[in-house]
């Protein structure tokens, strides 16, 4: 029943992710926003956005530090810590006071990231987290009328990404911070923060400063892998108090710093993605005492292999039932191209399917695919996917076929 429950949870994040940021964002990738050669169609659409781009303008300089030109935000710590190890004294304090949230309740956000809690044997708690929206935890997802609470009122405004848990030990968890697909919205990352209480408290991890951090993984071996954009995939091996590249950059031939997604697999292999917003290639290595070592990730999605090359976003959903069965959902600027298949562990590959259409949109990403997409397969049938943009669709006959689950476009 588990299993059931992560697919539908994979199914709920790609369509939280799909719906909302469309309705929140519209079209608003960050190089096209404010173009003059854009054609809105109404003088008040433009006028809307120029305003927005003057309010973020506005606050940028409101914040900025004059010294480097940048906003501290490293610095909410110290005056976290410094609340923290206070007491304050008010001269009128209020002991009764009763607070009503009075809205505004028609702004949307962005979640990135869900996990069902291991700590719960039924399976029904689960953490979420969002874009400058914090943690939150809910004791049962299944109730009909599910109620969330923030985890604590200093991780409220942290713009979340990934969250994982120890496969070892349920009580140790990971998750990272900063949104690296650009956007007028989008917010910077403080670094990866660490649980061992099972998240009801969170500490900064000392030298894992990373800004944007895309995805986390933690291998059965207790390896902790961060794909980040910036400092390539990130490995530490004591618990995350020193990280180390494994690939990026200087280490393997024609990567980048650039990692938006990493993959375990069932036989302990690993996958991820480095040339995130230019040209992506696929990594992988091996299950073995070697896994994850700098100069053991191989690239498998050469032009000899049947894979399409410029792509400059792919995601990756490695089938559990069967470490040889992995699928990859293609974009190239602004829309989803392609779904691509393997079933000999990325020695070869074959394009399944163009991107789906929904209704009258011929791209179910519409022009979004370089912020909203996601591919995920159901952990008990490698036949049965999902994939998200814009809109979310489902094959249940291993990818030959498409068929519509939302029409929000």
């Amino acid at each position: 029943m588990k299993h059931t429950y992560k697919f539908a949870f994979a199914l709920a994040i790609v369509a939280i992710v799909s719906v909302i940021t469309f309705q929140y964002f519209g079209e608003t990738k960050e190089k096209e926003v404010f173009s003059s050669e854009e054609t809105f169609g109404e003088e008040e659409e433009g006028d809307k956005r120029t305003r927005i781009k003057d309010m973020y303008e506005h606050e940028f300089e409101l914040t900025k530090d004059l010294s480097t030109g940048t906003v501290p935000r490293e610095r909410l710590l110290t005056a976290i810590n410094y609340v923290k190890t206070q007491s304050f004294t008010k001269n009128t304090p209020i002991t009764a006071a009763k607070w009503r949230e009075r809205g505004p309740y028609n702004v949307g956000g962005r979640t990135r990231t869900m996990l069902i809690d291991a700590n719960d044997p039924d399976g029904k708690a689960a953490f979420a987290a969002g874009v400058s929206g914090g943690l939150w935890y809910t004791k049962d997802i299944l109730s009909n009328n599910v109620t969330w609470e923030p985890v604590n009122d200093y991780l409220e405004n942290l713009a979340i990404t990934t969250l994982v848990q120890d496969p070892n030990d349920s009580q140790t968890m990971y998750f990272g911070t900063g949104e690296a697909y650009g956007n007028t919205g989008a917010v910077r990352g403080l670094g990866i923060f660490k649980s061992t209480d099972g998240g009801l408290t969170w500490n900064l991890l000392p030298n894992a400063n990373f800004l944007y951090t895309m995805r986390m993984v933690i291998h059965p071996n207790g390896d902790v892998y961060a794909a980040t954009d910036g400092d390539g995939v990130q490995r530490s091996q004591d618990g995350g108090q020193t990280w180390t590249k494994v690939l990026g950059l200087g280490i393997s031939f024609g990567s980048s710093n650039s990692s938006n997604d990493l993959e375990l697999g069932p036989d302990g292999s690993l996958w991820t993605i480095t040339g995130y917003g230019g040209n992506s290639m696929i990594y992988k290595t091996e299950g073995g005492t070697d896994v994850g070592d700098i100069g053991n990730w191989q690239r498998v999605d050469s032009f000899s292999t049947g894979f399409v090359a410029g792509q400059s976003r792919v995601e990756l959903a490695v089938a559990e039932t069967n470490a040889d069965v992995l699928y990859a959902l293609t974009s190239s600027g602004d829309a989803a191209t392609f779904i691509y298949k393997t079933i000999d562990g990325g020695q070869n590959w074959t394009r399944i399917a163009n991107a789906p259409s929904v209704g009258g949109n011929s791209n179910f990403a519409g022009d979004q695919a370089w912020y909203d997409l996601d591919i995920d397969v159901d952990p008990t049938n490698e036949n049965r996917v999902i994939a998200g943009g814009i809109d979310v669709v489902m094959s249940v006959n291993g990818g030959s076929n498409w068929t519509p689950i939302t029409a929000a476009y």
